[in-house]
């Protein structure tokens, strides 16, 4: 399968629209507190320009993957520096955190992902990043699944309990 990984062009920008509203459809099924229901203000395009901003401010990118010269999936990511807030418990750091990623459900399961993340990766280290974070919802054990395959791990678990 040959993919292509390029860097986001705003023309792509009604395929993020497409992108945001397949997660959020996505996370909202799997969530078991449904705290992240579709509700009909939902708005991807204010998604798409809150990421688009962030990564901006951020000294972040977006990816593209292509198939078949078709859009297929995203991953957008960040550059995290730390904080004086951070400096009271951490040693200083510079770290690159993937905040979006998405593939088309009819091309799941084909590497897109992993590319996708792997060219994220690459973006960090040449940025000087040493380490690689994201969250993933517990119920999105898809996502987990490729995430362990690219060697990340738990390391700071988040516990929620319905009352």
């Amino acid at each position: 399968m040959d993919v292509v990984i390029r860097d986001y062009r705003q023309e792509d920008y009604d395929f993020l629209v497409q992108c945001m509203e397949g997660i959020q459809g996505h996370i909202a099924a799997i969530d078991f507190l449904q705290r992240s229901k579709r509700v009909p203000d939902f708005s991807a395009k204010k998604w798409v320009d809150h990421t688009i901003e962030r990564v901006k401010k951020n000294d972040g990118t977006v990816f593209i993957a292509e198939y078949e010269k078709k859009s297929v999936g995203c991953v957008a990511g960040i550059i995290k520096v730390s904080t004086e807030e951070d400096l009271l418990d951490v040693f200083p750091f510079k770290d690159g955190r993937i905040i979006e990623l998405f593939v088309d459900p009819s091309y799941r399961q084909k590497n897109i992902g992993f590319l996708l993340v792997g060219r994220m990766e690459s973006y960090f280290r040449g940025k000087g990043c040493t380490v690689s974070e994201l969250g993933c919802l517990a119920g999105n054990t898809g996502a987990y699944k490729l995430y362990k395959k690219h060697g990340y791990v738990d390391n700071n678990i988040e516990m929620v309990k319905k009352l």
